[in-house]
């Protein structure tokens, strides 16, 4: 039992390590060193693996090497009792070499002894390490029972690795149902690996009927959260219009995004664009990424004159983009005149894109007289092909009697429909709409709807609204 003067002591170590937590998460790893530095210095056990890891991090292998020992040392004393999380590290230490040679068998023993007192990340690590066959005879079914462990307190990692079991039938008979039903919880969380098995599922028809427009949702969604096979697919839908209309642009900055990510296929792909095409697709593509620096200009020639020359041959996206290009002054003069002819040209092929940009360069006079009944049309109708920025400025509009008549119930409606896409100064326009009861019926509970949607993008209008809007409702409640 531990005496006022310890109690005080561990209790300080405890607020250092803390601290230390908190600036390692800030990747201020200086001043974290610092505070697991005293915090070590006054008997806190885990600083001092900590302080091996944040060296690690800084590649003083030395320095990582000694802490890490340090670390070990205390724990395997054997007048030292540890906890849990402490017999993790220890497992991770023998796993990864990290103050001790790498021994998998001696980390299996110590993930275990950590298991069974409750520590999900062994639990977890257990059961790879039966999965994988490290440090243990391989086992799918003790792999699986210890997934199961996992899974039930909500961790996505064992949801998809139970899911992938039942795909190939590890440790289980093969069962989609059961696959698609653990794809499903861990992607109801957000996670990116589960929501693009999900796609894949869709897309070849495992454990659900095929859809690819359903691929394509999920495929996206994971790619959003960083999935790089997502992106890859992603690519893919766009080139070739599975699942989403076909858009070449839309294909190679996925693509490219992925390639950043150093995604092979996706390396592949760009790299093996033609540099000399007659065909005006394979001339927008290779100009498009020489334009986005996704590959080289080996040729010298520049973006515009490829993007120009597929244009000229009436692809449409080539003449958006070649509008795009005079609009910015991107590899070329900014003209907006220039723009502006490229954008007709488009809007000829009922290219939505275009069509927002007319209306653009209508209500802020670029290349064109200022012209809001001009501008409100072609808003309005890149707007009902669901084009969200074109939602919004209609919207605003409707509100303002900006070239249409003021109209607070349209304005509304095209609000909703640019929220519902998650724009958020829509978001927070609705919001205001129910909030003061303008073109919809006041509603209190839809207005703080919106703006807590609005306030979790970081609008600050929306914050203050929210604000006011909840003390209106407290004081009313008093009132009662």
């Amino acid at each position: 039992m531990m005496n006022n003067d310890s109690t005080k002591s561990f209790d300080m170590a405890q607020k250092l390590f803390e601290d230390g937590e908190q600036h390692f998460q800030l990747g201020d790893y200086n001043s974290a060193i610092e505070c697991y530095y005293e915090a070590a210095s006054k008997g806190h056990v885990f600083a001092k693996y900590m302080l091996g890891y944040t060296y690690l991090v800084y590649r003083a292998l030395d320095k990582s090497n000694w802490w890490f020992e340090k670390f070990l040392a205390d724990v395997l004393d054997n007048s030292y009792c540890p906890n849990s999380e402490e017999q993790y590290f220890v497992g991770v230490c023998y796993d990864n070499g990290y103050g001790v040679e790498e021994n998998p068998e001696e980390a299996v023993k110590w993930f275990l002894k950590s298991a069974e007192g409750g520590y999900v990340s062994a639990q977890m690590d257990i059961g790879d390490c039966y999965f994988y066959g490290r440090g243990v005879e391989q086992n799918y079914e003790e792999a699986m029972k210890w997934f199961r462990i996992v899974a039930q307190q909500g961790y996505t990692d064992a949801q998809c690795s139970i899911a992938y079991c039942y795909v190939q039938g590890y440790g289980v008979p093969k069962d989609y149902n059961e696959a698609i039903k653990w794809y499903r919880l861990a992607a109801e969380q957000e996670d990116g690996s589960a929501e693009y098995s999900l796609g894949k599922c869709y897309s070849e028809g495992i454990g659900v009927e095929q859809n690819a427009e359903e691929a394509f949702a999920w495929y996206l969604k994971a790619a959003e959260y960083g999935s790089i096979d997502a992106q890859y697919e992603l690519g893919k839908c766009y080139s070739e219009g599975i699942g989403i209309e076909q858009n070449i642009a839309k294909a190679l900055d996925w693509y490219g995004r992925a390639a950043e990510l150093e995604h092979s296929e996706s390396i592949m792909y760009l790299q093996n664009l033609p540099k000399q095409a007659e065909d005006a697709k394979d001339q927008f593509a290779y100009g498009y990424c020489v334009l986005r620096g996704y590959v080289e200009d080996v040729n010298g020639f520049g973006s515009v004159y490829w993007l120009k020359k597929s244009a000229e041959q009436g692809f449409v996206e080539a003449q958006y983009m070649l509008g795009e290009c005079y609009y910015e002054g991107d590899g070329v003069e900014q003209n907006y005149a220039e723009a502006l002819e490229w954008y007709f040209k488009a809007v000829e092929r009922g290219y939505v894109e275009a069509q927002y940009m007319v209306g653009y360069c209508y209500y802020h006079g670029d290349g064109v007289d200022v012209d809001y009944k001009e501008a409100a049309y072609w808003y309005q109708k890149a707007a009902e092909q669901g084009y969200v920025e074109a939602q919004y400025l209609i919207g605003t509009c409707y509100h303002r009697g900006k070239g249409v008549q003021k109209d607070y119930e349209k304005a509304a409606y095209w609000y909703q429909k640019a929220a519902e896409q998650g724009y958020v100064e829509a978001q927070y326009l609705i919001g205001s709409c129910y909030h003061h009861g303008i073109g919809v019926k006041q509603d209190y509970e839809k207005a703080e709807f919106w703006y807590r949607k609005a306030v979790d993008r970081g609008q600050a209008d929306a914050e203050e609204n929210l604000k006011e809007l909840l003390n209106n409702v407290a004081k009313k409640g008093n009132q009662n």
